[in-house]
């Protein structure tokens, strides 16, 4: 016979903690209207990005050699919105809304009841925005160096990784996520997602240059090929082991088999652009399969970075945020 004495005690969330002061408290619910806000944003963040490889792809990028106004003017007209100037453009007033609604999340995140660090990374998505704008407007206007496109694209999803964190964290998930048992392997999880963050940044890093670099493709590609491979077999690595040993955990399993499926799509969209790039018969000419496969092969790498972000904050939420469990068990 087995009897087992479980002691449970509240744990205070060191981080992305929505009490304020010390001791014990449960965590209150972001307001639903700051919780749609910090959602919507995120999307237009995630809306931004792909418009941006898509101005990339459709050769659109400097079809507007005017900034931060429309063809010299303060907004864009019918009579200018036209060619190139359709992509360059909305990519510009999406930028533009996205700010906006960043600057009214910091606002609103900073008049609310969530913790002082929350508040900061609020504030530092803003400062991110107005980073990538200014990059922006550099290439525009005056530095046509690819490694000022490639910034703009490294900073872009250092912006979008932590919009999906603000989400996560003003979600009414993180506020009622419940206290987790014991699990084994859970703290070695969480460094190894924090570790996966990594490798896919730097993923999205070599895809920034092999986009943007006028020379050396085959080397970039080469190199960007080799990391794809590295990061998906720790991907399926860590799939297999969630699916192994965190059976209770169910975000933990579904998450990391999305990850997988999307990995998959990933490389055979990523082949499908190297391929339909060699097959165009004029380099600086928009074709619209390269298009397709090109703006796809983006979009999934940020929704994977997107997964990858959220995951390892909920990894990290419920393996800080649990009852500490006392088990004694005695055999008869």
């Amino acid at each position: 016979m087995v009897t087992q004495s479980v002691i449970l005690a509240e744990s205070r969330i060191p981080c992305f903690s929505h009490a304020k002061g010390g001791g014990d408290r449960s965590v209150r619910e972001t307001p639903p209207w700051l919780r749609r806000l910090t959602k919507t944003t995120a999307l237009l963040t995630f809306s931004l990005l792909v418009a941006g490889a898509l101005v990339t792809s459709m050769k659109a990028a400097l079809s507007d050699p005017t900034w931060p106004t429309f063809v010299g003017r303060p907004f864009p007209t019918r009579e200018t919105f036209i060619g190139g100037l359709i992509f360059e453009d909305s990519h510009r007033i999406l930028a533009g809304l996205t700010a906006l609604a960043t600057l009214a999340q910091a606002i609103a995140l900073s008049r609310s009841h969530l913790s002082r660090r929350i508040k900061k990374f609020a504030w530092f998505a803003v400062l991110l925005v107005l980073a990538q704008a200014g990059l922006g407007g550099l290439v525009i206007l005056s530095i046509r160096s690819p490694w000022i496109s490639v910034f703009h694209g490294v900073v872009g999803q250092t912006y979008l990784a932590t919009m999906m964190g603000l989400a996560l964290v003003t979600s009414r998930w993180w506020a009622n996520a419940p206290d987790a048992v014991s699990v084994e392997g859970i703290r070695g999880l969480r460094r190894q997602m924090t570790a996966l963050i990594v490798l896919t940044f730097i993923q999205l890093l070599l895809g920034a240059g092999l986009r943007h670099s006028p020379t050396g493709f085959t080397a970039h590609l080469v190199l960007h090929i080799a990391w794809a491979v590295a990061v998906a077999g720790f991907i399926f690595f860590l799939t297999i082991r969630a699916l192994a040993h965190f059976t209770t955990l169910a975000f933990v399993r579904n998450g990391m088999v999305a990850l997988s499926v999307l990995v998959v799509l990933q490389m055979l969209l990523g082949t499908g652009a190297v391929f339909a790039n060699i097959a165009r018969p004029e380099p600086e000419v928009a074709r619209f399969h390269h298009v397709v496969f090109s703006v796809g092969h983006v979009a999934i790498g940020a929704t994977i970075l997107s997964i990858v972000v959220l995951l390892t904050l909920a990894v990290r939420r419920i393996s800080e945020h649990r009852p500490q469990m006392i088990l004694s068990e005695r055999s008869s």
